[in-house]
């Protein structure tokens, strides 16, 4: 399975073909086409039928992701049918409430591939979690299956987890600080799964949006979900190592390597104390900075059916 930039992510409305094309040209590391809240009921049918040929048509280099309706609705099975090819490098799963769900999916999505084509797991899943019970079930929905690379938590303004806490919105986003935090801690334990924050709803605030994202990082989140992309630059920015960042980062390396060459565990440096849980952080801010390369598997797998 190829690995994939999850910074910052642009949402399309899979009816509409001009805006995906947009959206891929927008710099974003990697675009939803949504089948989902985005498409009417009466243009589902077309939307389908558009989506594969968008995706086919994309721009090399950029995250494919489809959020299709959520396991339980009448148009589940339907769009995991017409979405699955060599198109697609990632299915995104609105509402996902349990484990069992995502098993369940993760069969729909080896029958399609197989159906496709497809080498078996070549598909990733990004489950999304949108209500307090979910929230309970993290650990256990990112362990579900080894397609879950990511996973998504609907944290924006008058968005589902927000009206289902019956928390008021503020701009500090106090009324969900514990939900983010449990979020992220329970991606943590279960694995190398990448966290992805909600969107910004408010388009014409830069710099509401510049502090969601500081917010978000500061929580351990990898990255940002875009609604619109004059918010992709922010989103990007936020989530990539400053130079400054980088460099002290390097330092706390190289500075700790030297002395476990001498036998010595804990080091003074720069005025701090250092151990390897320091390294560690230092090593998460070096893999940030080496995401804003491509990263990918190459063109070559990831393409090689289109």
């Amino acid at each position: 399975m190829a690995r994939h930039r999850w910074r910052s992510l642009l949402f399309a409305p899979g009816d509409r073909p001009d805006r995906v094309a947009k959206a891929f040209a927008a710099g974003a590391d990697g675009v939803i086409v949504d089948l989902e809240d985005a498409v009417h009921a009466s243009h589902l049918d077309d939307a389908r039928a558009a989506v594969p040929q968008a995706l086919a048509q994309a721009r090399r280099g950029v995250t494919r992701i489809v959020r299709i309706n959520a396991a339980g609705d009448e148009r589940h099975e339907a769009d995991l049918d017409a979405v699955v090819g060599p198109w697609l490098d990632v299915v995104m799963l609105p509402k996902a409430e349990s484990a069992a769900e995502v098993r369940a999916v993760d069969e729909r999505i080896a029958a399609a591939e197989r159906a496709a084509g497809l080498p078996a797991g070549r598909i990733a899943l990004a489950p999304v979690v949108e209500s307090n019970a979910a929230l309970r079930s993290v650990y256990d929905i990112a362990r579900a299956s080894t397609r879950v690379t990511a996973m998504g938590l609907a944290s924006a303004e008058q968005g589902d987890l927000i009206t289902d806490l019956g928390g008021v919105w503020t701009p500090d986003g106090r009324a969900l600080h514990y939900a983010k935090s449990r979020f992220v801690s329970e991606l943590r334990a279960a694995g190398d799964v990448v966290a992805i924050d909600g969107p910004c709803a408010a388009l014409a605030d830069d710099e509401l949006l510049r502090a969601e994202c500081r917010n978000s990082r500061v929580l351990g989140f990898d990255g940002k979900v875009a609604i619109h992309p004059r918010q992709v630059p922010a989103i990007r920015a936020a989530f990539v190592p400053s130079p400054d960042e980088l460099a002290a980062a390097t330092s706390v390396v190289a500075a700790y390597r030297r002395a476990a060459e001498q036998g010595v565990g804990v080091i003074e440096h720069d005025g701090k104390m250092l151990d390897l849980a320091n390294v560690r952080s230092a090593y998460r801010v070096i893999a940030r900075a080496d995401d804003a390369d491509d990263i990918d598997d190459g063109p070559e797998e990831k393409h090689a059916e289109d």
